[in-house]
């Protein structure tokens, strides 16, 4: 905990939630469909989650459950493997259709107008990232 000064923005911010009576409401993220695909009716897409939040959650996840374990080192490098062998094998599973247009899952079946292997593959950056994050953090060394 660090004193905040009540003058500062955050001071103020938690200030004003304070005498809030209801939480603040939820958050929406918006992303904008590339004009490329040409179709309007997917132009924008919501959502009430990070469109990276598996990222955050398995980073925050890995960081409480090294902080209190004996082998800190080693519960991260089997965290790392498990996350990059997850998002490599959701990235070899998406395929361009070439019959039908867009892109099908292999295993589901799924389909999507958009690639969104682009997406997967920052996410799995994003968690590679937030995860050495957490060694520096805890300073546990690299492999």
């Amino acid at each position: 905990m660090y004193p905040v000064d009540p003058l500062s923005v955050e001071g103020r911010t938690l200030d004003s939630h304070s005498r809030c009576p209801d939480p603040p409401p939820a958050l929406a993220f918006a992303q904008v469909a590339n004009t490329l695909t040409g179709s309007l009716d997917d132009d924008v897409e919501l959502y009430f989650e990070h469109p990276y939040q598996e990222a955050f959650d398995q980073a925050a996840a890995a960081q409480q459950l090294a902080a209190k374990s004996a082998q800190p080192k080693d519960l991260l490098e089997v965290c790392e493997a498990a996350w990059t062998q997850l998002y490599g094998e959701a990235l070899t599973n998406w395929e361009e259709d070439l019959a039908l247009g867009g892109f099908v899952h292999r295993v589901t079946g799924h389909r999507a107008q958009k690639d969104p292997r682009s997406h997967l593959l920052r996410e799995m950056q994003l968690g590679c990232f937030l995860l050495a994050r957490v060694r520096v953090q805890l300073g546990i060394e690299s492999r």
